[in-house]
């Protein structure tokens, strides 16, 4: 039954009671949204409009004073291969506290990112990295089911990335040592409401 505004409610028995179920519809867009805020796909058919290149249009309309110095990268690829984290490390209760070092900072979930002695570790890996748990966080299967303050991140390496940490100093950004008696190789800085660490296998060896 379709009502109002795009409105599809449906009506189904379930366990001897009526289950109501919304799903809106807009212009036969693919993706819907139950009342419990769930993701799914519809059921709607091969039709689906293509809204990406009337946005283009209007945007190079709105731009069009400065169009010859802008580039435009329609449906850009940020991977050439799929995204994969090294290790997703999840708590079993929120409570539980980790006795070693290096899971200390750890919350309810937490990426791990090993780098080999071969493998860069710069600004931009750094970003990358974090970018991981942004969208680790964004792939729950209700809104906010992974909360961001609840996901940490991890990078390990073998050998202190004294370029990132250069870098660092030299744009302000503050980075801790809060268990340096213990293990020296341990450096912690926050990105937005994520907690990022860092661990240096050999602290003295640089690259």
């Amino acid at each position: 039954m379709k009502g109002q505004d795009g409105i599809r409610t449906i009506k189904r028995k379930e366990a001897g009671e009526d289950k109501r179920e919304q799903t809106m519809v807009v212009k036969r867009e693919k993706y819907c949204y139950n009342e419990n805020e769930k993701r799914k796909d519809c059921a709607m058919g091969d039709t689906k409009i293509q809204w990406h290149p009337g946005f283009v249009a209007a945007i190079d309309l709105e731009f069009r004073e400065n169009r010859d110095d802008l580039i435009y990268e329609k449906e850009y690829n940020l991977s050439t291969k799929p995204l994969e984290i090294d290790l997703l490390v999840i708590k079993k209760e929120p409570d539980v506290q980790i006795s070693n070092e290096i899971g200390k900072l750890f919350r309810g979930h937490n990426v791990v990112e090993y780098k080999s002695p071969e493998d860069h570790l710069d600004i931009d890996v750094f970003y990358k990295t974090g970018a991981y748990g942004s969208l680790y966080k964004s792939f729950g299967e209700t809104v906010d089911e992974r909360a961001a303050d609840d996901i940490t991140i991890t990078i390990i390496r073998d050998a202190k990335p004294e370029g990132l940490f250069r870098y660092f100093k030299e744009h302000g950004i503050r980075m801790t040592n809060p268990y340096q008696s213990e293990q020296a190789g341990c450096g912690r800085t926050e990105r937005r409401r994520q907690d990022v660490q860092g661990i240096v296998g050999d602290y003295g060896a640089g690259d």
